[in-house]
């Protein structure tokens, strides 16, 4: 049986200015937002380490500083999609995913339909900086 998209609590990974946090922040996350972080941790993670989601995790930190050409932009996208359907872990009925690539900085974009038909967006942008994320909006 799954939970309630509302009765959903974790603990952020993310700190108010939409850095990755080495530890669990304390701040308590609850509904759509869980199911926003699950993605995007299983977007700077490497395959396996999710034990929720033991076949997801794409790593783009590997994208910091890189130079990447459409098809290899087409390969992210599609496992990045991939992914994000995993880690929702039933939660999401549909996960569209956009990669951009520019000046040695790539920016992930999601548009995630819930269960409860709610359309939420994210940002994940890996360069020079390290990573940003921004949950519901663009970088």
């Amino acid at each position: 049986m799954t939970l309630a998209l509302s009765a959903l609590v974790d603990e952020s990974t993310f700190t108010a200015a939409g850095l990755l946090s080495p530890d669990l922040t304390g701040q308590r996350i609850t509904g759509r937002r869980v199911v926003l972080e699950w993605i995007v941790r299983s977007w700077l993670q490497p395959r396996g380490r999710n034990r929720l989601a033991p076949n997801s995790g794409v790593d783009i930190r590997n994208l910091e500083n890189a130079t990447i050409d459409d098809l290899e932009k087409e390969r992210w996208r599609t496992a990045l999609q991939r992914t994000a359907v995993k880690a929702a872990l039933g939660y999401a009925l549909s996960v569209d995913v956009t990669v951009a690539h520019a000046d040695r900085t790539t920016t992930v974009l999601g548009r995630v339909v819930l269960v409860d038909g709610s359309i939420e967006t994210l940002a994940v942008s890996i360069g020079a900086v390290g990573s940003l994320v921004k949950f519901g909006g663009t970088l």
